[in-house]
């Protein structure tokens, strides 16, 4: 071993110092050695954790009184000895020659019942002896002193005075019977000898540094030493351990080696433990293992009872255990690591280990204790179809999902449903566990919320297949509820089958699939003329929001809706159902109403707890507050949206709706260079499947109108033409859902392409007087206006009295800025370029708009360069404004 060391450059282990971190230790020893030779008794207890370095104190402490030339009296207590009466004092009086100690041959040594006349003896003799030259007593591991030798220390701890004898015991954390801390207590106030209690505490980071640099010469690599105070909890002997095996096997203490660390502390803990667990006596270790289960959340008369504890008291257990370090010393006791529970609980068999869990849980259950504990318990207990298990482990998950423990929430109520339960209660702990999942694991909750919608039961369970379809939908796991609400709907007879048609419609107006096969030889089951009016709230909402998205019937889609939001609406409060009705209700342009809408299904989606439903809604919602002029709403709610779930672990087919309207955020606060960023960094990582939906519609159109604001309209008409085919290919014919026709004929119009331009207005405006929406067509009307103004005079002149008509004088005003050719500034460029044209300073505009000055100045240079202006005098002159009071 030494060869490869030294060859690694690791020094032999006998040469390492392990005393560092105890200066104050070893100053305070070096003094009371000192005072000894002066003449000056004292008491020292040394009280900590075994392997803390203690008896590495007590051999210095030996070491320094030797070279003073000071008589010294030592011992150590062991397990083996510890009921042997006096052994620790025969230990020590074996330092004293035959002549110096009379008391040898004193009758009443061996007499019991003669006790009380040894004990004085005892202490005369070594207090006559340190009369005559000063003398040091040490005691290590004084936890296994036998109670005769305990008494005498206490006594002679009471009887030290003036005579030059320092007396240096030394133990475990909290030894009994000895009660380190409690005879400096005594010492002091009774001999007027000083008396100290020293802790050695665990190593600091600087003391694992300088013991590498003392191990293995070099550079220090700072995070493998962190790493190690970690993994040892700065425990000197494991520290040492890790580096005696790092030496063996010549590695380098590098964090190239981090997993070799981790492996060799694991492995040093463990065999530490075997070897102790070995040496005990089966009810010690029958009382170790049910420590490992129960731990301190049950009494400890309860733990002792569970083990069996009959012939050994309590007190007198727990000493032994904690004099060996198996159990952490406190008013609870409890093992001393978690390392030490599992290799417990690992040697014994597992059917003992599985009755040991349930037997705990049962005690546990019985004694009230909070259910978490209870369930902890249950964990590794077999399912033995207690009528109490399954619902405690559903509380316990309740409350560790919505706090800082989801993962073990999810191991609770995995565990629950392997409970015998029926299927209502499978169903819902189901669904339980699924949301719980889809956080950390969305493909396995996903894939449990399927098997509850197309799985066993009867009407029972209807209500668990449609909340389980609901949440599936709402986050974004569209093809997988089809396909499992076709297979739930195959059979015959299910109660709420018009709810679970309503949310199979909905997958197809998400993803616009084309009709699948849904039973053999039949088809899906399609919107007929008689389902468009229905008191049905979940098929009103998806019906609403269909014909909402086919631009026909605007009072039909309004009623639908409200019959969707209405409180107390029948089959529940579902998401999906209501957050399709506020949608229509956008493009019924009854904003308010469809936020109200929004804001219920808020509530729901918080109840329901799954990140990515309620990511989805609050997105849906900024999208909502932007068409409102809320800008900043808009932004909150798109930054708590993102903060529940990170737009990487969006589902494909409605992230890219998301990115929309991110970047229209980011144009309503006059930054399109920010908003061509958060398009272009989406496009970049596309996930598989972004493409397919009407969410990419929404990422088209709000490209085209990021290059529209950098001037760029011929790249625009390119992504407008792509979204109003897929438009079409999802058959949407309303253009108040996407207006790509008249946003695409003005950009046509500012390059030429006057025919094209036309067209597509002609179109728009048949599909807007179809759905009928006031400002809608109102707008697709002022958009045609400013395309045939040079051409068609009389024409653009008709267009501007009908949309002045439908508008009112205010909002004509609003959406056209007096003169039709503002249409071709974004909404935050009219606004600027309105107050600016009015007399507003850059300052008075960003305080106006909620803008920085930055973000003004931006605006105005487009709306020159868009309006071919040389300055704000030519936006006045063009604008027809003259001052502030216009």
């Amino acid at each position: 071993m030494r060869a490869v060391a030294e060859r690694r450059g690791w020094r032999d282990e006998d040469e390492l110092d392990l005393l560092v971190d105890r200066g104050t230790e070893l100053d305070l020893l070096s003094r009371s050695v000192t005072g000894l030779s002066l003449g000056r008794s004292a008491l020292v207890v040394i009280e900590s954790r075994p392997g803390a370095g203690r008896t590495a104190l007590v051999r210095r402490t030996i070491a320094l009184a030797e070279a003073a030339g000071i008589r010294v009296c030592a011992a150590r207590g062991s397990r083996t000895e510890s009921e042997l009466r006096y052994g620790v004092v025969s230990q020590l009086l074996a330092a004293f020659p035959d002549a110096d100690c009379p008391v040898w041959t004193d009758t009443r040594w061996a007499e019991s019942e003669r006790e009380s006349e040894v004990l004085p003896a005892l202490c005369r003799e070594f207090l006559g002896l340190a009369r005559r030259e000063p003398l040091l007593v040490v005691v290590d591991d004084a936890h296994w002193s036998d109670p005769s030798s305990a008494r005498w220390l206490r006594a002679l701890a009471r009887r030290l005075r003036e005579v030059p004898l320092l007396l240096v015991v030394a133990g475990n954390d909290g030894c009994r019977p000895i009660g380190l801390p409690a005879i400096t207590e005594l010492a002091a106030p009774r001999s007027g000898a000083s008396a100290h209690l020293l802790r050695p505490r665990p190593l600091t980071q600087a003391g694992v540094n300088m013991l590498l640099a003392t191990a293995c010469p070099g550079p220090l690599d700072e995070d493998f030493s962190r790493a190690l105070l970690r993994g040892t909890e700065g425990q000197v002997w494991l520290v040492r351990a890790v580096m005696r095996q790092f030496a063996r096997a010549g590695l380098a203490p590098t964090t190239e080696h981090l997993r070799e660390l981790h492996e060799t502390a694991a492995t040093e803990l463990g065999d530490r433990v075997a070897r102790l667990i070995s040496a005990l006596p089966e009810e010690l270790v029958g009382l170790v293992r049910a420590l490992a289960v129960c731990g301190s959340r049950l009494d400890f008369r309860l733990v002792c009872s569970l083990a069996g504890l009959r012939t050994m008291p309590e007190s007198e257990a727990l000493a032994r255990l904690e004099g060996v370090g198996l159990v952490r010393p406190g008013d609870e006791p409890e093992l001393s690591d978690s390392v030490t529970a599992s290799r417990v609980l690992s040697t014994m068999p597992e059917h003992q280990r599985a009755e040991l869990h349930a037997a705990a849980a049962e005690l546990g259950h019985r004694s009230a204790i909070p259910d978490r504990d209870v369930a902890g318990m249950l964990l590794g207990a077999t399912p033995g179809g207690q009528p109490w298990a399954a619902e405690l482990l559903c509380r316990a998950a309740a409350r560790d999902r919505y706090g800082a423990r989801p993962a073990r929430a999810i191991q609770f109520l995995q565990r629950a449903l392997k409970e015998p339960l029926s299927e209502p209660v499978r169903a819902r702990l189901t669904i339980e566990l699924a949301t719980a999942e889809l956080g950390s694991k969305p493909v396995a909750g996903a894939r449990l919320l399927g098997e509850v919608i197309s799985g066993p039961g009867g009407p029972e369970v209807a209500e668990y297949r449609i909340a389980a379809a609901d949440v599936l939908l709402a986050g974004g796991e569209v093809g997988l509820a089809r396909r499992h609400l076709a297979s739930a709907l195959r059979r015959t007879g299910q109660p709420h089958a018009r709810v679970l048609t309503a949310l199979y419609w909905l997958t197809e107006i998400v993803d616009g699939a084309e009709e699948e096969p849904f039973a053999p030889g039949g088809s899906t089951p399609a919107c007929s003329e008689n389902d468009r009016v229905t008191t049905d709230s979940a098929q009103a909402g998806v019906l609403a929001w269909r014909e909402a998205l086919n631009g026909t019937g605007l009072e039909r889609v309004r009623a639908s809706a409200r019959v969707a939001l209405r409180p107390n609406a029948g089959g529940g409060v579902l998401i999906c159902p209501r957050m399709a009705a506020a949608r229509a209700l956008v493009l019924t342009r009854d904003w308010a109403e469809g936020l109200a809408g929004l804001d219920q299904v808020l509530i729901e989606a918080r109840r329901v707890g799954v990140s990515m439903v309620l990511a989805s809604v609050l997105a849906m919602r900024a999208g909502l507050c932007l068409r409102m002029s809320r800008g900043r709403d808009a932004e909150r709610d798109l930054a708590e949206a993102f903060r529940q779930l990170p737009l990487r672990e969006w589902r494909p087919l409605i992230a890219p709706a998301a990115v929309a309207v991110q970047a229209a955020v980011h144009l309503e606060r006059g930054d399109p260079e920010a908003a061509g960023r958060a398009l272009d960094s989406f496009a970049a990582a596309l996930p598989i499947g972004a493409t397919e939906g009407i969410a990419w519609c929404h990422f088209l159109f709000a490209r085209a109108k990021v290059q529209l604001a950098v001037g760029d309209p011929k790249a625009a008409v390119a992504h407008l033409r792509e979204c109003g085919r897929r438009l079409l290919h999802h058959r949407v014919g309303n253009p108040a859902v996407i207006p790509w026709r008249s946003t695409a004929a003005l950009a046509l119009h500012a390059y030429g392409e006057q025919d094209e331009a036309e067209r597509l207005l002609a179109e728009e405006r048949a599909h807007a007087r179809t759905w009928g929406e006031p400002t809608f067509l109102g707008s697709a009307l002022l958009a045609s206006a400013h395309v045939l103004a040079d051409a068609r005079t009389e024409k653009a002149a008709a267009l501007l009295e009908e949309a002045s008509g439908l508008l009112g004088d205010a909002v004509f005003e609003q959406l056209s800025g007096c003169r039709p050719e503002l249409t071709v500034l974004s909404e935050a460029e009219r606004r600027t370029a309105d107050l600016a044209a009015r007399g507003h300073s850059n300052s008075e505009i960003a305080e106006e708009l909620a803008l920085s000055r930055r973000a003004v100045e931006l605006n105005l240079n487009r709306v020159y360069r868009k309006l071919g202006l040389s300055g704000r005098g030519e936006l006045v002159a063009e604008l027809g404004h003259r001052g502030r009071g216009e």
